[in-house]
């Protein structure tokens, strides 16, 4: 786009991992034969991974996957890095995929009326911040 007189736009979705690209705006199939609950946990922590471990969509597995693989970081800067809402117990209770800019990509909520989204940070903020506040933590995969 760089090259093109007057510039141009790539659709953000095309940036993607296939999975995720796939995905997207849609829900999970009502009977799947999957044993892996679609929850936000999972979404984002294997969102460039095409073999997940069942396990990470258990949230206490959750949490020390994140403590053994990730490190926090002040601002998100990397598509991948992870953002985290916690509550006021210092539990983790949403996680989502940073983008680019303030766009995240998010499974908010483990049912399959709940479809995979894009969405800006603060927006998905105020959904999660509704009955208690929350605050904003952000992680990138210690690899990187």
């Amino acid at each position: 786009m760089l090259r093109v007189w007057g510039g141009g736009a790539v659709p953000l979705s095309s940036l993607l991992p296939e999975k995720a690209r796939a995905s997207l705006y849609k829900s999970p199939r009502a009977g799947s034969s999957s044993d892996i609950p679609p929850n936000c946990h999972f979404t984002a922590l294997y969102f460039f991974s095409p073999r997940p471990d069942a396990r990470v969509a258990d949230p206490a597995f959750a949490s020390q996957y994140l403590q053994q693989n990730y490190y926090e970081i002040g601002t998100p800067t990397l598509t991948g890095d992870l953002v985290l809402l916690i509550n006021s117990r210092n539990e983790v209770v949403h996680t989502a995929v940073h983008l680019a800019g303030d766009i995240v990509y998010s499974k908010n909520g483990v049912n399959i009326a709940q479809p995979w989204v894009l969405m800006r940070e603060h927006d998905m903020v105020g959904l999660f911040s509704a009955l208690e506040p929350m605050r904003v933590g952000y992680m990138r995969w210690n690899q990187l």
